[in-house]
């Protein structure tokens, strides 16, 4: 920033001059008072120099706001300090600019009504260069308010990094590998599909966890087989498991197009897959503002009587995008399909309160701190959320819709 440069030689001759012209003419109020015009001198030129300091600091501090939260929050402290200390010099100097433009004015008259034209000559220059003392103090007064709104904006960044750290550390995601993981950030390489896929053995282990792989598209799904090779299979081309289980997949595919979830159970290897997989909503697109209702339904899957069953539902979301809040509900009373008959059973109710993270959610159920939940949002606008929930006793997947 530029800094004041005075002619020093100048102003004291001037100021000298002008002194004993006004002493001689008896005028007081005429006289321009040195130590102030030095003051006013000290007082731009330090004001420019904090404002300077002020905004190479800006700079530095807004390049570490995410990587060093706690560092920041200081630098902001001490930032907001220095700015109420320029916003101090800033009433002093606007007193004082004050103060010397009325004596000036008033030596010139003086020396011009007393006919001596050598000493207002003087003084004039000294006015113009008053003047561009005047202009430097304005252009110190906007940098203030600037570096201030700057600082303002520093802050508000802060606490959207606080806010984003924050909901980051609160997610206990089931994998890294699914749903965005820790970062909440679900972004599929092109041509794959984002969700999840949970493998589970007969005895209700997990072997694996997987983000979907499939190279087929949205209605097939990728599993292993009993040579141990990874083939893609049609969903809507099961005939055993959850599909036939439940009758049919309308029930279990929202739309078919952007997401599906279920389960697939494979005749040869036993295995049972728990699957999302489908279109993310991209992060621009997620809605910024809204309450909204999902609805749909959910599975939870078994193995019993030699074969795969599962157990259906339905799924209630209620979902605040300016708050970045979701709460999700499992009901309890769900009707048990087991060997093709259906069967009423109680089964534990979950309802997870969760914080958006990015485009997808994580969470605990209240009920049992090891029920964890991962989920997405998918399609345009976030209009379907669906997802996975499993512990070492229940594995089960939902999908709902925005209403």
């Amino acid at each position: 920033m530029k800094k004041t440069i005075f002619s020093s030689a100048v102003i004291l001759f001037t100021l000298g001059i002008s002194a004993c012209s006004s002493s001689s003419s008896g005028g007081s109020s005429n006289k321009v008072d040195k130590v102030e015009y030095d003051e006013l001198k000290t007082e731009v030129t330090h004001l420019n120099s904090t404002l300077s300091d002020l905004q190479n600091t800006l700079k530095g501090l807004q390049n570490r706001l995410t990587s060093s939260q706690s560092e920041s929050k200081s630098e902001i402290e001490k930032l907001a300090a220095k700015l109420a200390e320029a916003r101090g010099n800033e009433a002093k100097i606007s007193e004082i600019i004050a103060q010397l433009d009325k004596q000036l004015k008033n030596a010139i008259k003086s020396a011009t009504e007393s006919g001596d034209a050598k000493l207002a000559d003087a003084l004039r220059k000294s006015q113009e260069e008053f003047e561009e003392i005047k202009k430097q103090a304005d252009e110190a007064t906007k940098n203030a308010e600037k570096a201030r709104e700057d600082a303002e904006k520093a802050k508000e960044e802060l606490n959207k990094a606080k806010e984003a750290s924050s909901a980051v550390a609160e997610r206990t995601p089931i994998s890294e590998r699914i749903f965005g993981g820790s970062s909440g950030k679900m972004e599929a390489p092109k041509g794959k599909l984002s969700g999840g896929v949970l493998v589970k053995e007969q005895d209700g282990s997990i072997s694996s966890i997987t983000a979907p792989d499939t190279r087929e598209g949205i209605s097939y799904i990728t599993v292993v087989d009993d040579r141990g090779q990874s083939v893609d299979v049609g969903i809507d081309s099961v005939y055993t498991g959850w599909k036939r289980s439940l009758g049919g997949a309308s029930a279990w595919d929202h739309s078919g197009a952007v997401v599906r979830y279920g389960v697939y159970s494979h005749d040869s290897t036993n295995k049972g897959y728990i699957y999302v997989q489908g279109q993310e909503t991209k992060i621009d697109d997620m809605p910024r503002q809204g309450e909204f209702t999902y609805l749909g339904s959910m599975g939870q899957a078994a193995f019993s009587y030699g074969s795969w069953n599962a157990d259906r539902a339905p799924a209630y979301a209620k979902v605040n995008f300016a708050d970045k809040t979701a709460r999700l509900e499992l009901n309890t009373d769900l009707a048990a399909a087991q060997n093709g008959s259906a069967v009423n059973s109680k089964v534990t109710a979950y309802t997870f309160d969760s914080k958006i993270t990015e485009n997808s959610i994580a969470g605990v159920a209240n009920e049992s701190q090891e029920v964890k939940m991962q989920a997405g949002f998918f399609g345009d606008d976030a209009k379907y959320l669906s997802g996975i929930y499993q512990s070492d006793k229940v594995h089960g997947v939902f999908g709902t819709t925005k209403q």
